[in-house]
């Protein structure tokens, strides 16, 4: 998405402008070696992602046969990433990105909301991580670093959609780029802040 709004009519906008420089930062940053412990090899393990696990993509089955199945629907947006992006986008949809109202302070997953979702996740594909001292925390920081691909991502998409004049639903996807990069700022103030620093 990125390639392709720097090749669009809103290429010289001062959104698009800023997505570029911070997405070339950001793949610095997140392409940077850190000391591989096995639970940052698995969170940055090159998996099938949905990418768009959100309220609206996630079906409960109310039937007497399978009652509390949950269901996940469309995968526009499925593709080959690392797990960490993909957890970091559920995490970011946690917040209220429907209504493009989130209050990302107040409703990013808490540490304890997160634990209880990795520790729930780890149980079903990778359960010897559990013991692992610190797994927790090597995993929330990474996932956290992560969070700032989901924003700027959609960010770019929202241009995308806006240039593409995409009318079948009624959105306004202006606003929800703007409102995912002051989720990007948030982000990265809070999960990059001694990076941040150095700049």
């Amino acid at each position: 998405w990125v390639k392709t709004i720097l090749c669009s009519p809103s290429a010289s906008t001062e959104m698009v402008q800023f997505i570029a420089r911070e997405w070339k930062w950001l793949k610095r940053q997140l392409l940077t070696e850190t000391s591989g412990s096995r639970a940052l090899e698995f969170i940055r393990e090159v998996v099938l992602t949905h990418m768009d696990c959100q309220s609206l993509n996630i079906l409960k089955d109310t039937s007497s046969h399978l009652p509390g199945r949950i269901r996940l629907i469309d995968f526009e947006y499925a593709g080959w990433n690392h797990r960490a992006a993909d957890i970091a986008n559920t995490f970011c949809e946690h917040c209220e990105m429907n209504n493009i109202c989130a209050d990302f302070e107040r409703e990013f997953p808490s540490e304890t909301i997160q634990n209880n979702f990795l520790k729930a996740y780890l149980e079903r594909c990778q359960p010897d991580l559990l013991n692992e001292d610190g797994v927790f925390e090597t995993l929330r920081q990474e996932i956290g670093r992560f969070t700032l691909l989901s924003h700027l991502g959609w960010a770019a998409w929202s241009v995308v959609m806006e240039n593409e004049g995409a009318t079948t639903i009624d959105f306004d996807y202006h606003a929800y780029g703007e409102h995912r990069l002051d989720g990007y700022k948030w982000g990265k103030s809070r999960f990059f802040a001694a990076t941040c620093c150095k700049q």
